[in-house]
């Protein structure tokens, strides 16, 4: 091989090669840094917010039974109020988020079966100022079975959104994995060519 293109390979290609691997170490560093804030931004803050409104279900549950012990007493009808409003606005969050994750349809089936229990959930409010047997009555009948329902629907999806999460950060892992072997695999070839194509009496 000439001279001048064993300098060349010695220079010129591992040169390129570096070049090249640090090309794929900072677009590896970009994707794994844009799936971290997707998991972030979407799959965390899925969980949370199924976390959130499960906490606010069991909370109306508790403000609702007290103000059934005692209907005159305003703080347990605040109590209901402030979790319903925590509950709506978790859920609003929750479904903005679940817009861009596969669990956005089991997300939106939420709204009918809370819409459910904020109606008998109402209904029992009103009658306890006039009827506690009867508003005891007509939560066990309907309030009770309905939050049922939808704290196993929340349940499911709290277990389903654990596992998404789970296979979300275990793929970026993967992927931050081959990005760097690719990298490293790049940088032990161009030294290889270096040592490789080294021109006689050259002292490296």
């Amino acid at each position: 091989m000439r001279f001048s293109t064993r300098l060349f390979l010695f220079t010129a290609l591992p040169a390129a090669l570096f070049t090249v691997a640090l090309a794929v170490s900072l677009w590896a560093l970009m994707r794994v840094q844009n799936d971290f804030s997707r998991y972030i931004g979407t799959d965390q803050a899925l969980a949370s917010g199924l976390s959130q409104m499960y906490a606010q279900g069991l909370q109306s549950g508790q403000a609702l039974r007290n103000s059934l012990l005692d209907p005159n007493e305003g703080k347990a009808y605040e109590n209901l109020d402030a979790a319903n409003q925590a509950y709506d606005s978790a859920f609003s969050e929750t479904l903005r988020v679940a817009q861009n994750s596969p669990l956005a349809a089991q997300v939106a089936t939420l709204e009918g079966l809370r819409a459910t229990q904020a109606q008998v959930q109402a209904q029992v409010r009103t009658l306890a100022r006039s009827d506690v047997a009867a508003a005891m009555a007509l939560r066990n009948a309907q309030e009770t079975p309905a939050w049922r329902k939808l704290r196993a629907a929340l349940l499911e999806q709290m277990d389903n959104a654990g596992k998404n999460q789970t296979l979300v950060h275990d793929q970026t892992h993967h992927n931050a994995n081959q990005m760097r072997t690719l990298a490293m695999g790049l940088a032990v070839l161009a030294l290889a060519v270096v040592v490789g194509a080294r021109p006689r009496g050259l002292v490296m």
